[in-house]
């Protein structure tokens, strides 16, 4: 400002260069700061994973994820990649082929194209097959996609609803995967086979409403059925669940379907 009404041109500051060997004040103040860290813990390479700009190799993917990591992404170990390839080939499975197939990622996808177009004597053995483990199926991240289609399944309906109905139901809406397959057996299903699912979660309603995927089977459970059960509990967690970030939806919804049916909401 000075110069400037003095009128004056503005002094040039020269500037400096320091050679390779020596630090610049910024510099040595800055690595002085840091003084604690050790390049191990930086920079250290024998630390890294992997090079840097190389994708990780099988062994270091195995020592980040562990074991169960590859399933887990849905990598094909070798028993699997042969039951793909006799399936796609011959279109016949062996005992424990469904299963096994139902948990891989390609192989739930063939599933769920195969299983609806087979006959009646192989769904009810895929069905044997499977019964045993649709709920623990239902939250896993491929073989739920094929749970979900089986819904749509007359002869699936009587096994998924005794895995379903139990106190293991809310757990299982609780979960993202979970969540969906459950409202797709509650569209599949009739009426009457709905609202015995419904009742299953008697005594939870408000735990699975207030949960961000609870939430949202909720709301299908009683848009079908229209279960006085789940209102009573609803209506009596007004407070609680007016409150919460996913409650509040689930209370919108049900008040609103209920008072649309003429159902009594006070």
């Amino acid at each position: 400002t000075y110069y400037m009404q003095q009128q004056m041109p503005m002094p040039t500051v020269p500037f400096l260069s320091y050679p390779d060997a020596y630090q610049s004040p910024c510099t040595e103040a800055r690595s002085t700061s840091h003084s604690h860290l050790q390049p191990s813990s930086i920079e250290n390479e024998s630390n890294r994973p992997y090079k840097r700009g190389q994708r990780p190799s099988k062994q270091s993917t195995k020592a980040r994820y562990g074991d169960k990591g590859g399933a887990q992404r849905g990598l094909h170990d070798a028993v699997t990649i042969e039951a793909i390839e006799r399936v796609l080939s011959t279109g016949r499975m062996t005992p424990g082929d469904v299963l096994r197939l139902a948990k891989d990622a390609r192989g739930s996808r063939i599933l769920q194209e195969m299983l609806p177009q087979q006959s009646l004597a192989d769904i009810e053995l895929s069905r044997d097959e499977l019964k045993p483990h649709l709920a623990e199926l239902a939250t896993h991240p491929f073989a739920n996609y094929l749970v979900s289609r089986l819904a749509a399944v007359e002869q699936f309906a009587d096994a998924l609803e005794a895995a379903f109905c139990n106190d293991k139901l809310a757990t299982i809406v609780c979960n993202a995967q979970g969540s969906r397959v459950v409202q797709s057996c509650m569209r599949s299903f009739d009426v009457s086979r709905a609202q015995r699912l419904a009742r299953a979660l008697v005594g939870r309603v408000t735990e699975c409403a207030i949960d961000t995927h609870g939430s949202w089977a909720v709301c299908t459970t009683f848009d079908v059925t229209r279960s006085a059960v789940i209102l009573t509990e609803i209506c009596a967690s007004a407070e609680v669940l007016a409150k919460a970030q996913h409650g509040c939806r689930a209370f919108q919804s049900v008040v609103q379907h209920a008072a649309e049916s003429g159902m009594d909401i006070h």
